[in-house]
């Protein structure tokens, strides 16, 4: 595989990741040497000298990020986005929070399968949830402002799963009777 191509796919891998990566998990994904990894990303730095996002490489990791004189932009995609309705995927991660409690982006990420960095944003813009940090972790929590929208005061308020689930049964019920009508 010539260098080029490697480059590309680490470039393919920190984008679809969205997170900091170590080389030895580069080199681990590419089945490269640490230094082959290292010296390939070195390689790309000038690529984005200039440019909408930026490489930073570290000692130990390496990650793309917005280039930092264009931060303020998140602002606009964030409030265009709050302006949307809740995907499902959102609302299944509102759910997680609310039944849950404070949990970290990893335990999040683990409960839902998939990478929830976008839509922990999201919500946080909308002022559902809010987070909270703990040395290098964050921990995410609904906001007062969530359940005054839920019309409730605090987390047990929340109905229990088996009442949520007679309610679904009931409503499957009614359903299937009127589509039988």
């Amino acid at each position: 595989m010539d260098t080029r191509e490697q480059q590309r796919k680490i470039e393919a891998l920190l984008f679809f990741e969205n997170r900091e990566m170590s080389y030895k998990e580069l080199a681990k994904a590419m089945e490269l040497s640490l230094e082959e990894v290292r010296e390939i990303v070195r390689e790309m730095l000038p690529w984005y000298e200039g440019r909408g996002i930026q490489l930073v490489a570290g000692e130990e990791s390496v990650r793309i990020f917005a280039a930092p004189d264009l931060h303020y932009l998140e602002f606009v995609v964030e409030e265009k986005n709050a302006k949307k309705e809740l995907s499902q995927q959102a609302l299944e991660t509102l759910a997680i929070i609310l039944y849950k409690g404070k949990l970290s982006k990893q335990e999040i990420d683990y409960i839902r399968g998939v990478n929830s960095t976008f839509i922990l944003r999201n919500l946080r813009v909308r002022g559902f949830i809010d987070r909270e940090r703990k040395g290098r972790e964050s921990y995410y929590f609904a906001t007062p402002e969530l359940y005054a929208f839920l019309g409730i005061q605090s987390r047990e308020q929340l109905p229990s799963f088996d009442e949520l689930n007679e309610k679904l049964v009931e409503l499957r019920k009614s359903t299937i009777l009127e589509e039988g009508e």
